[in-house]
């Protein structure tokens, strides 16, 4: 059995609720927010327990997809709007139980 625990600290981002499955399914936890279009960077992260947090991607939603240094085969990710994303983990394991962050940041031109 694997659990994925999703939390997001922030009054206009929300995460799909926590989820329980047993090994080698897919799991798809979706990120979502209300604070507008210009907000359309999107970071997923996974912490284990007693761990500091791991970058599994970032993304924008103008198709630019990079990876942290985890293996990228077992995530993908579709951003679908600036306001939406989702992240699957693949093939399920028991290491994969962790907690899974999203942040959104907005994108600013440097000065």
């Amino acid at each position: 059995m694997c659990k994925l625990c999703c939390f997001a600290d922030v009054n206009d981002v929300t995460q799909s609720p926590n989820i329980m499955l047993p090994g080698k399914e897919n799991a798809t936890l979706t990120c979502s927010h209300t604070k507008g279009d210009t907000y359309n960077r999107m970071y997923w992260f996974r912490q284990h327990q007693g761990k500091t947090m791991e970058l599994i991607v970032y993304t924008t939603s103008f198709d630019t997809v990079e990876f942290g240094k985890l293996e990228k085969t077992k995530y993908s990710v579709n951003h679908e709007s600036a306001a939406k994303g989702v992240l699957t983990v693949k093939n399920l394991e028991s290491e994969d139980n962790a907690l899974y962050l999203c942040a959104v940041s907005e994108h600013s031109e440097p000065e």
